[in-house]
């Protein structure tokens, strides 16, 4: 790390935002540049200032959190997030990681994994608070059931396999097009593709089986 990171913390409560920014500055190599209140505070504060990790609470008034991190990791350079929690929810969990969220903290825990947390969001890398390993396994092991019953995903190419992620998050042909940076005709060749390899069949088959199914293919290999 070459560079104190730049760090922004979003949270609706005053005195939280001031213990967040309290338990970063402990370290030289991380710097809060901004705080804010609010989600669409801090979508405006990052149009105009450099930073490198957002620092978010789940629940706010408005747009939540993981709403947030979903505009922050849509920009060009994404910008990653640390989700903070008060509760070991599985189904927010599971949302958070299927939208790109790669680290997720328990604010119970914060003052011991924050420091960490912050750093491995920089560097691409997942770091969850240790008491939420069950919902990491429960994960894991609901991917692995996952493969094992569908065969034919392991008949799928590393193209397929994009386009089917693709086609899990609702988009359409052309969207998943431009996210792959790749013709129209070539996903429809793909989606044609992925279904005969999984046995689908009946009206928009590929769609509503990746919809279905939506979790565990997000957590796919690519």
């Amino acid at each position: 790390m070459t560079h104190p990171l730049k760090i922004l913390v979003v949270d609706d409560h005053p005195i939280v935002r001031k213990g967040l920014i309290q338990a970063i500055a402990e370290e030289d190599h991380l710097v809060v540049v901004g705080e804010a209140s609010s989600a669409r505070e801090a979508l405006a504060f990052v149009t105009t200032n450099p930073v490198d990790v957002v620092v978010s609470d789940f629940r706010m008034p408005g747009m939540n959190g993981l709403e947030l991190a979903v505009r922050l990791l849509d920009r060009d350079p994404p910008i990653p997030v640390v989700l903070l929690t008060m509760h070991d929810d599985e189904e927010v969990f599971n949302e958070a990681a299927n939208c790109g969220v790669l680290v997720y903290l328990l604010k119970d825990e914060i003052i011991d994994n924050i420091q960490k947390g912050i750093v491995a969001a920089a560097m691409g890398e997942s770091f969850v608070s240790p008491s939420l390993g069950k919902l990491v396994m429960r994960r894991s092991q609901g991917t692995q059931r996952f493969k094992k019953k569908q065969s034919g995903l392991g008949k799928l190419t590393r193209s397929e396999r994009a386009v089917l992620k693709q086609v899990a998050q609702s988009k359409s042909s052309k969207e998943v097009a431009t996210a792959l940076s790749i013709s129209p005709h070539t996903v429809s060749t793909h989606r044609s593709n992925i279904a005969k390899k999984l046995g689908l069949s009946g009206k928009q088959p590929l769609l509503n089986f990746a919809l279905a199914n939506r979790s565990a293919i997000l957590n796919l290999d690519d």
